[in-house]
């Protein structure tokens, strides 16, 4: 016998009516809250517990040295620099809340401005470590006011599913493990997300306005492509307001009282002004220092949309956003999102909320030259809501239909297994993978064996400076910035791509232009400079194998190392017949199963000839190089 119709998961959105000011919450949602079960709440305790293992496990990766660049360049140097008492980043490429959420974490953890200063020079793994667990307390948070989201928006197992989806997906998993302002966005997101739902329920609290304001103004100063989050509020604004004038009755339309006009228009004023103010509090010196905040910020956007990545064989962006989603969140998430936007287009109002923002988002992005996987992250948390709302009325379309309960049942496994096996699975890998030792650290353990203390090292960008020092700050007779090895100064180039001097000072060079400018010449400089270790790294010469007509100097310079060097050492992250081949997102975050730990392949050859040692000298016939101050050991 059939069973009774379960009700929808899209609650019909009310009929804007005019109401006097300070109206209790109305019943229909303070029952809502009052009669969650039991149950709701422990299956949220468990979707964040396993979040967090996920999270936790290999959090320690890489450490004493972090290889993102990103991470070790930025975000931490920069959080332990506020401790000198400048709060003015003079840098605003990346917004700074996350910079200064790091600061005050550390100045609690370690005990103030010496303690912390002197652990990021002694115990940098204690400092990143730090940095990386104030991410996963964030990440734990984030996915918490989700799914208050979510509920608020729809239901309990809306939300539930959603909440699971970015537990459990590869891209937030993976980039909860580092010290990065990516996931850390997704908590004031979702905040306003969550005053965004409330004026959907309700035709808008005050404080609901505050909230999602509050929360977008958050969200742009952790990242500034989380303004996205503003499409939803804006909206349904817009949607309110339209409605606001008129009323429908038959086919009659009259005027609607200026009153509720008014108290919408001071709504979408008190959410603006919220927004300027949690950008305010969050990146003051925007304001302060407004003319280099527009500099930095013009700047990143024409590296957006001038100069692509080497190494991008993808030539649509739009195309390979939506491809991320299939492997960044799984491919069921996909589908199942396109379904629920398919579903909620009869609720025009949450049709506004959810659909258009990804969109955009995507359209925006992908115009741009240079695109990364994890850059769609403030959009993720909407895609995991439509495909949780798929999944929801697929399982109640079930119920409807009157089948047996074994049926039921294994119409639920299904949807488990589309919504989330691949996200679980490539997340589980990620944590075996970052739990082993990265490729870069076997090198250097090599080379601290084999490679004589002050030799010199042709090392390509893919480690950090700090790579080249000893761990807890143990100082070198010949070098005062205590390196153990003398590294060849390549990163700097008085030339172009096209070999024509530069007007001005000289480019600066690292792991995103290194390719494109790096010649057969330089094997003569190491020669004649005494570098005779040549250290190479897939996360380089890939690019340039990835696109070989952009980099064809570099192709030459890599077939010529390989005729005139020794190989002396290699570290592979994967069995040589598995090898996953370069693409620039997975180089990075190691989401092929065929890796079997972290890093890029690398490879040391020992050049003929070569003097090994003696007194620096300035590299002679080397094309493009601006060499003095990287010999000087600055």
């Amino acid at each position: 016998m059939p069973t009774a119709p379960t009700p929808s998961p899209i609650p019909p959105v009310p009929a804007v009516q005019p109401r006097p000011p300070r109206t209790p919450v109305p019943a229909a949602r303070a029952s809502r809250r009052s009669s969650t079960e039991p149950w709701v709440w422990a299956a949220l305790a468990f979707v964040l517990a396993v979040a967090f293992v996920l999270r936790v496990w290999g959090l320690r990766h890489g450490l004493p040295f972090a290889y993102n660049v990103d991470e070790g360049g930025h975000f931490v140097p920069r959080a332990i620099g506020f401790f000198s008492g400048n709060y003015n980043p003079e840098y605003f490429v990346n917004p700074p809340a996350y910079t200064y959420v790091l600061h005050v974490v550390y100045a609690i953890w370690f005990g103030g401005r010496d303690a912390a200063s002197e652990a990021f020079v002694v115990d940098p793994a204690a400092v990143f470590a730090v940095g990386r667990a104030t991410t996963l307390v964030l990440s734990l948070l984030g996915l918490a006011a989700l799914f208050a989201a979510a509920r608020r928006l729809f239901d309990e197992r809306v939300a539930l599913v959603a909440t699971a989806i970015m537990a459990v997906g590869f891209l937030p998993v993976f980039y909860s493990k580092l010290a990065l302002n990516d996931v850390p966005t997704l908590l004031p997101v979702a905040i306003s997300l969550y005053g965004t739902a409330g004026l959907v329920a309700a035709d808008g609290r005050r404080r609901d306005w505050v909230y999602a304001g509050l929360g977008a103004g958050l969200a742009i100063a952790f990242k500034y492509t989380a303004g996205i989050v503003l499409v939803p509020l804006l909206a349904v604004a817009v949607y309110r307001l339209r409605e606001s004038r008129r009323t429908a009755t038959g086919r009659e339309r009259r005027p609607r009282p200026w009153a509720q006009r008014r108290a919408l228009l001071g709504g979408l004023a008190a959410a603006g002004g919220a927004t300027v103010a949690g950008f305010a509090a969050a990146n003051p010196f925007a304001l302060v220092d407004l003319g280099h905040f527009w500099a930095d910020l013009n700047r990143q956007s024409e590296a957006a949309g001038e100069i692509s990545k080497l190494g991008l064989a993808q030539k649509s962006g739009h195309l390979y956003y939506l491809w991320t989603i299939t492997w960044g969140l799984g491919w069921g998430i996909a589908l199942a999102a396109v379904v629920g936007g398919w579903l909620v287009w009869r609720d025009r109002l949450r049709w506004l909320v959810l659909v258009p923002a990804p969109l955009l988002f995507i359209l925006y992005m992908g115009d741009q030259l240079r695109y990364f996987g994890r850059w769609l992250m403030p959009v993720m948390p909407l895609i995991a809501i439509l495909a949780a709302l798929a999944a929801v009325w697929s399982w109640d379309r079930g119920r409807d239909w009157g089948l047996r309960l074994g049926v039921q049942w294994a119409l639920g496994t299904l949807l488990a297994i589309v919504l989330f096996a691949q996200g679980l699975a490539h997340s589980v890998h990620s944590g075996i993978v970052l739990s082993r030792d990265d490729t870069r650290g076997l090198l250097r353990n090599w080379m601290v064996e084999n490679v004589p203390t002050s030799s010199r090292v042709a090392l390509e960008p893919i480690v950090t400076n700090a790579y080249l020092r000893d761990p807890r700050g143990q100082p070198n007779e010949w070098s005062l910035v205590g390196r153990r090895w003398f590294k060849f100064p390549n990163g700097k180039s008085s030339y172009d791509r096209n070999g024509l001097p530069l007007v001005g000072p000289a480019l600066r060079l690292g792991p995103g232009n290194w390719g494109r400018y790096v010649n057969p010449g330089l094997l003569k400089a190491y020669v004649s400079t005494g570098f005779c270790y040549v250290v190479i790294g897939s996360s380089q010469f890939g690019r340039a194998f990835a696109e070989p007509d952009s980099a064809p100097e570099a192709i030459r310079y890599y077939r010529r190392l390989e005729h005139l060097g020794t190989p002396i050492f290699s570290a592979l992250p994967y069995e040589r017949q598995a090898q996953a081949g370069f693409n620039f997102d997975w180089t990075f975050d190691y989401y092929p199963l065929a890796y079997r730990r972290p890093g890029p392949e690398v490879f040391v050859y020992k050049l003929p000839d070569a003097r090994c040692g003696g007194p620096a000298k300035r590299p002679k016939g080397v094309e493009g190089l601006d060499v003095r101050a990287w010999l000087e050991g600055a």
